[in-house]
């Protein structure tokens, strides 16, 4: 199935995502890129309910992350994932991501 790149996914930001101080606590930046991962996988027609033997490639494993905070996100309300692959090995995938704003001009966080 053709996916577009980048992938764009809709987060929502909930009142228990933020601090004290009702900023997006760093961490959420991080869950909300896996579950744009997650949904790009979903779209590219990976089916995690199947087997090993359906399924080989099933299981992958996180090796690093890196991301770079550039704007706090304040309050609740949504934001914008956009996800896209920037090298592609025999056994290996790098992916980019960020999160911003619903209007694409902010961006909070790049990894």
């Amino acid at each position: 199935m053709p996916v577009s790149s980048p992938f764009r996914t809709t987060q929502r930001v909930y009142f228990d995502d933020l601090d004290a101080l009702n900023i997006l606590h760093n961490v959420r930046f991080l869950l909300f890129m896996e579950r744009a991962r997650g949904e790009l996988f979903n779209a590219l027609g990976f089916r995690w309910e199947d087997d090993l033997d359906t399924n080989p490639d099933k299981y992958h494993v996180v090796a690093a992350h890196q991301i770079h905070y550039l704007l706090p996100v304040r309050g609740e309300g949504e934001v914008l994932v956009e996800i896209s692959p920037v090298h592609l090995g025999t056994s290996s995938l790098v992916l980019e991501a960020s999160v911003r704003s619903m209007h694409g001009d902010a961006v909070y966080a790049r990894g």
